[in-house]
C-alpha cells in the first residue's frame, strides 16, 4: 500500500483452521433467477422489523444508484489487493466457479468509476451495539447464523444478510448506521472471498473487515476517515452500501415489481414505502403502477393475482376471523369474480407475502389470509425455512411439532371451511370438475347398496351418476393412469373420526410399520431370484367417499399377473407442480390397516381380477388427485 493507513481491510489469520473457498451456501440461497426478488424481500423485511416504535411515519426505503472512483474510496484499493493474492493463492487449482468469480471482480474493479446500490431505510432504530460489538450491529456484521430479532419480527436464522452479497459482483457490502438505542454512528466494510495469503505470508480467512484495524472497531463518526463523509446520516436508520452491484437493464423494475408482489399489504397498510430513484411506491400509487405493468406486460400471472389480492383486501365479499391460540388472531379476506384466479395469499403480521397457495373450488375468487396474533406470529417465524417462504411444523423443535400440526390443521380447515361456504355452488350440474363421471365405475350402484361392510359407513350422501365411462390406460414404471375432482394443492393432515368407527386421529405409524396385508411393502426375494418392473396393464378408478376425512375409493383392474404392484397418488396443483400424498391406512373386509407411507402395494395381483379398497389420505380437501404405478414380477 502507498502509505501506512488506520482504515483498511483486515483478514484474521487462519490459524490452522479450514481453508475456505468460493462456495458459500448462505450467498448461494439467495443468488439465481430470484436475485433481485430476494433482495428486495429480506431488505424490507428487516426495515420493517427495525420500525421506530415511537414514529407514527411509514417506514421509508430508499433504493439509489451511485458511482465511486478508487481514488475517492480507498477501501476499493485494498479489496484489489486481496483479490490478487487471492487469485495467486489458488493458480494451481482449477476451480471454475472461483475463476469466473475473479474475472468478473477484476473487469468489475477496472471500470471505473464502480456502480453500487445504496439502499437506505428511514424511521426505523437503526443498528445499536456497533462499541459493544453486541445486538444488532454485531449480528449483522460480525456473526453468521445468528438473528437478532425482536417478537413479532420476520428473521430468525439470521442468514437473510446474505442476500446483498448475491447481489455484488464482488461479494462485498457496507454498512452505516445512526442507531436510536445508543446514538452511535457507525461503518464498516464486509466482504466474503476466499483464503489467501497476507502481507506476512500468513494464511487468511475469507472473510474481512474494512474498519479501524488499530481498536477492531468500526468507524465512528468522530474518527477522521475520509471514506465516510458521503455517507453521513443525520436520521437514525441504517444504510446497506452493495459494492459492484449487479445491474441488468431492467434492475429497477424488477426491483419494483418484488416489492409491490411481496409488501402489498404492507404498502396498503401505510407501514411501508419504498422509492426506486425517481419510483415512489405507497398506498396512493400502487394500483396504478401495477395496472401500468400488466398493460404493458400482459403474460405477468403473479402481478395480476398482486391486483386481485389487493381489491380482495380493500374490498372483500366477506371477512372471515377465527381463534387459534388467541381470538381473532387470523382473519380469511374472500371476494368473488369470474376472473379471479382461486388463490390464497398467506401474510403474517409484518405485511409481507409468505406464499400463495390454491384451492380450486367451484366459483373463481381470491383470498388473503392475514395472522396477526403475537403468539402465531411468534411460532409461525419459527415454522418459515430460510427464505421465508412457507410454514412447515417440521422445522421446530421436537416438543413443538405436534403443536405446530395443530396449529396448521386448524388454520387448513378455517381457510376450507370459510371459502366453501361462500363458493359452494348449489346445483350439482352447474358443472362436471375436470370430467370426473368418466372416472367413475361402471358398477357404481354396489357402492350404494346396503349391507356393504365397507362402503355405507362411510358414505354421508347419495350419488347419482348417469352416463359413466370406462378408461384403460397403459402405463409403465410411475406413469399417470388416473385422476379425480378439483380441490387445492396442500398438505393434509390427519383426519377425524368416520362414520364406520375408526379414529383416524388415533392412528399414529410405529417406526418400521411397512407392511401391507402383513407382507413388506419391499419383500426380501428368496435366493437365487430378482424383481424386474414390468409394464402395468390396468383399469384404475379413485372415488372420492368424504373429501373431507381423507376417504376414497380405489378399484383396479388388472390386465395381466403381477407379483406386486405399487400404486401413489399425487396432488396436482394449477401450475402442474405435483406433491406425493402420504397414505394413512387402508380398509379391507371391515379391518383398517396403518400404513403412514407414499406407496400403496397390492401382493399376488392375478390377471381380471377386481381389487377393492377403502383409502385414507392424508388430504383434507378436494383436490386433483394423480395416480401412478409400477407393476413387478418375481423371476
Amino acid at each position: 500500500m502507498e502509505k501506512s493507513h488506520k482504515f483498511e481491510w483486515r483478514f484474521p489469520i487462519l490459524d490452522g483452521g479450514k481453508r475456505q473457498g468460493i462456495n458459500d451456501s448462505g450467498i448461494a440461497t439467495f443468488a439465481g433467477s430470484e436475485l433481485y426478488n430476494n433482495l428486495a424481500r429480506e431488505i424490507c423485511q428487516n426495515s420493517l422489523d427495525a420500525k421506530d416504535p415511537d414514529s407514527k411515519e411509514p417506514v421509508i426505503v430508499t433504493f439509489k444508484l451511485m458511482s465511486l472512483y478508487s481514488g475517492a474510496f480507498y477501501p476499493i484499493r485494498g479489496l484489489k489487493e486481496a483479490l490478487l493474492s487471492c487469485k495467486k493463492y489458488w493458480s494451481s487449482y482449477e476451480d471454475q466457479k472461483l475463476n469466473s468469480f475473479l474475472d468478473e471482480a477484476f473487469k468489475t474493479l477496472s471500470d471505473e468509476p464502480i456502480e453500487i446500490l445504496k439502499i437506505s431505510d428511514y424511521n426505523t432504530v437503526g443498528l445499536a451495539g456497533s462499541k459493544t460489538r453486541s445486538g444488532a450491529w454485531d449480528a449483522l456484521t460480525g456473526s453468521n447464523g445468528v438473528s437478532f430479532k425482536t417478537n413479532g419480527s420476520q428473521g430468525s436464522f439470521g442468514i437473510g444478510k446474505n442476500a446483498p452479497y448475491a447481489c455484488s459482483c464482488l461479494r462485498t457490502v457496507f454498512y452505516n448506521t445512526y442507531a436510536k438505542k445508543d446514538g452511535c454512528k457507525a461503518f464498516q466494510g464486509v466482504t466474503s472471498l476466499v483464503t489467501h495469503l497476507n502481507s506476512d505470508n500468513q494464511e487468511t480467512q475469507g472473510c474481512g473487515f474494512y474498519y479501524n484495524t488499530i481498536d477492531r472497531k468500526p468507524i465512528f463518526d468522530n474518527d477522521d476517515c475520509e471514506d465516510v463523509k458521503n455517507f453521513r446520516r443525520n436520521q437514525y436508520g441504517t444504510d446497506i452500501i452493495i459494492l459492484g452491484f449487479k445491474k441488468n437493464s431492467n434492475w429497477k423494475n424488477d426491483i419494483k415489481l418484488a416489492i409491490i408482489k411481496n409488501f402489498f399489504i404492507a404498502i396498503l397498510d401505510s407501514k411501508l414505502i419504498v422509492k426506486i430513484d425517481d419510483i415512489t411506491i405507497d398506498k396512493d400509487t400502487i394500483k396504478a403502477i401495477i395496472d401500468k405493468s400488466i398493460n404493458l406486460d400482459n403474460t405477468d400471472d403473479v402481478l395480476k393475482r398482486t391486483k386481485y389480492y389487493i381489491e380482495t383486501y380493500l374490498n372483500p365479499d366477506k371477512i372471515f376471523d377465527t381463534k387459534v391460540l388467541k381470538d381473532k388472531d387470523v382473519k380469511l379476506f374472500v371476494k368473488i369474480s369470474d376472473d379471479y384466479t382461486r388463490n390464497i395469499a398467506y401474510l403474517r403480521a409484518t405485511g409481507m407475502l409468505i406464499c400463495e397457495k390454491s384451492i380450486k373450488k367451484m366459483k373463481p375468487y381470491e383470498a388473503v389470509l392475514l395472522v396477526n396474533g403475537t403468539n402465531m406470529n411468534e411460532i409461525l417465524k419459527l415454522m418459515e425455512p430460510p427464505k421465508h417462504d412457507k410454514w412447515d411444523y417440521k422445522l421446530l423443535p421436537d416438543d413443538e411439532i405436534n403443536k405446530g400440526r395443530k396449529i396448521m390443521s386448524k388454520i387448513r380447515n378455517f381457510i376450507n371451511e370459510s371459502i366453501e361456504s361462500i363458493c359452494k355452488i348449489d346445483s350439482p350440474e352447474e358443472i362436471d370438475p375436470d370430467g370426473i363421471s368418466s372416472f367413475l365405475p361402471d358398477d357404481i350402484d354396489f357402492i350404494c347398496k346396503k349391507g356393504s361392510k365397507n362402503i355405507t359407513n362411510y358414505r354421508s350422501e347419495t350419488l347419482e351418476i348417469e352416463n359413466i365411462k370406462k378408461i384403460k390406460n397403459e402405463i409403465s414404471n410411475g406413469t399417470t393412469i388416473g385422476k379425480m375432482s378439483i380441490g387445492e394443492e396442500l398438505n393434509g393432515d390427519v383426519h377425524n373420526n368416520t362414520d364406520s368407527g375408526i379414529d383416524f386421529d388415533t392412528i399414529v405409524p410405529k417406526p418400521g410399520n411397512d407392511k401391507i396385508n402383513g407382507d413388506d411393502v419391499v419383500t426380501e426375494q428368496p435366493s437365487g431370484s430378482k424383481e424386474i418392473t414390468k409394464s402395468l396393464y390396468s383399469t384404475i378408478r379413485l372415488i372420492p367417499i368424504n373429501v373431507v376425512k381423507g376417504l376414497y375409493k380405489l378399484i383396479a383392474h388388472f390386465g395381466a399377473n403381477y407379483s406386486k404392484v405399487c400404486l401413489n397418488f399425487k396432488m396436482v396443483g394449477e401450475d402442474g407442480s405435483q406433491d406425493v400424498l402420504n397414505i394413512i391406512g387402508y380398509s379391507n373386509n371391515g379391518k383398517f390397516t396403518k400404513i403412514n407411507g407414499d406407496n400403496f402395494v397390492i401382493n399376488n395381483v392375478i390377471k381380471e381380477q377386481c381389487y377393492t379398497y377403502i383409502l385414507c389420505l392424508n388430504v383434507n380437501t378436494r383436490v386433483v388427485i394423480m395416480v401412478g404405478g409400477i407393476g413387478y414380477e418375481t423371476e
